[in-house]
């Protein structure tokens, strides 16, 4: 009786280590934050993120999301609203975005006084119909359309953070919010649910901080016992919201920061600030400029994002978001033109698929390079190059003086003031696979750089990207023209 006994207690234990170790493993696929560091699979995950804004619709029988129709084109059926959006979020993919903020599909209307949650559906281009989340039925064709949408995003490579709208003045707000997250629990296309947009832009009366951490921790909670995995973020706008809505008070896994910019250099100004005082991950969660290529040109456009981007990571930022896919008709310039797609034209997917639309130049500073080695220069371009190979998860190959590296060497001369000298690097250190950046701190006669360039290419390399943290612009030389056929990556330029 006794070993019947022991027996049952060893069977006992082993399902439950056996259930332990799947669930942690399991769980470990879930998107997750540790050391300030995003982790998808296990892998480190650096969100870039493009908001996009889907429509809840119907034709009196199904539920679907859909493009809004705010990007120029009614979809008229489900199958041309789901065509359209699997060809959109392709593209979006390519154009090297890899997270997409979901807006309008997961924010009901929220009555003030009743708590009723709703949503206003177009039937037609002048039709439209108001559904009540107050049912089975009507939250089975909500979920399923949710499905739908994560199912396109998951085809196309891309992770969702789902933006919700709630109310803290209603239970049923709080029953929606368990709902939604219980519906789409271990869901690992999500990324993360935003809780709340723009707390004091859309919620009124304002709250003391106190109220506010309350609120906050309650919808925390109800997240966190529906799924307890569930990333969890809240996007703030503007420096007055943040001191209402202290982010270092607010519960949340991440705070996503919504910066415009109102007066030159608020938002690189702000980002500072976000990076200096924020005692927890954070992201920028929308920042744009407009641009019709007008009274704000492309050009200028592309330079903000890419300061702005650099200026997060540089401030400890985890991740960046660019607000929005495409520009609209909303009556202002400062709303309509901040799209990195305009409604002139059609684009081509790289699968063939048709997209309404022609990409702004900016989506240029959002494209994975794919950049596989970092080859930094002796000895300055080693603090950086290491750091920049880490962010890219890319291997570092470092380029020395002569007679510094122990094993097989190529080597490459370049000219000095007074006289020549040369650069060497492992003759293993690179294959003709290989996309390499080249960095170093200062660009002045472009001639060590040059020489490093001769030596990548004589490993067979063909696609090479620059960077630099300093270049002497005033100074012009033959080995400098050539590098700047490359368009290097510069944080510094002076001019004089």
């Amino acid at each position: 009786m006794k070993k019947i006994s022991l027996l049952i207690l060893f069977i006992f234990l082993s399902a439950y280590l056996i259930f332990i170790f799947f669930k942690i493993k399991f769980n470990k696929t879930l998107p997750y934050i540790n050391n300030n560091n995003f982790y998808v699979e296990g892998k480190k995950y650096h969100p870039i993120v493009l908001n996009y804004i889907v429509s809840y619709q119907t034709d009196g029988k199904d539920y679907w999301g859909t493009p809004t129709v705010d990007y120029g084109t009614f979809y008229h059926s489900k199958a041309a609203s789901h065509k359209a959006l699997s060809a959109q979020f392709d593209l979006i993919k390519e154009l090297g975005f890899n997270t997409i903020r979901i807006v309008g599909i997961g924010e009901p209307n929220i009555d003030k006084k009743l708590g009723t949650l709703s949503f206003r559906l177009k039937r037609s281009e002048t039709t439209d119909t108001l559904i009540y989340l107050d049912n089975v039925h009507a939250y089975k064709n909500y979920f399923n359309a949710i499905d739908d949408l994560l199912k396109l995003a998951q085809q196309s490579g891309l992770h969702i953070i789902l933006l919700t709208k709630l109310s803290s003045n209603h239970v049923s707000s709080n029953y929606h919010l368990k709902k939604i997250t219980q519906r789409f629990k271990n869901n690992k296309t999500i990324l993360a649910i935003d809780l709340f947009n723009e707390p004091l832009y859309f919620d009124s009366p304002e709250k003391e901080k106190k109220e506010v951490r309350t609120i906050v921790k309650k919808w925390q909670q109800t997240v966190k016992n529906a799924d307890n995995n569930r990333l969890t973020t809240i996007g703030l706008e503007g420096v007055r919201e943040i001191f209402r809505w202290d982010p270092n008070i607010l519960p949340v896994d991440f705070i996503s920061y919504h910066p415009y910019e109102y007066e030159p250099e608020q938002v690189r100004n702000e980002i500072y600030w976000y990076g200096k005082y924020t005692k927890k991950p954070w992201i920028i969660g929308e920042t744009a400029i407009p641009s019709n290529n007008d009274s704000i040109t492309y050009t200028q456009q592309a330079q903000f994002a890419r300061k702005t981007m650099q200026q997060t990571f540089n401030c400890g930022g985890i991740g960046y978001s660019w607000w929005q896919y495409k520009d609209v008709n909303w009556g202002k310039y400062h709303a309509n033109f901040m799209g990195v797609m305009n409604q002139i034209g059609q684009t081509k997917t790289n699968s063939g698929k048709i997209v309404d639309g022609t990409p702004k130049p900016i989506v240029n500073e959002f494209k994975d390079k794919g950049i596989t080695k970092v080859v930094g220069m002796e000895a300055r371009g080693f603090i950086f190059g290491g750091a920049i190979a880490s962010r890219l998860n890319a291997g570092f190959v470092p380029v020395r003086k002569k007679n510094k590296l122990p094993y097989k060497v190529l080597t490459e001369s370049y000219q000095l003031e007074y006289g020549e000298d040369r650069i060497e690097m492992h003759i293993d250190g690179l294959s003709n696979n290989d996309v390499v950046l080249i960095h170093d701190d200062l660009l002045a006669t472009g001639g060590t750089a040059h020489a490093a360039l001769r030596i990548v290419e004589r490993c067979g390399v063909e696609k090479v990207y620059f960077s630099f943290v300093c270049d002497l612009e005033f100074i012009d030389t033959p080995n400098k023209r050539v590098l700047n056929e490359y368009k290097p990556h510069v944080l510094v330029k002076y001019s004089n």
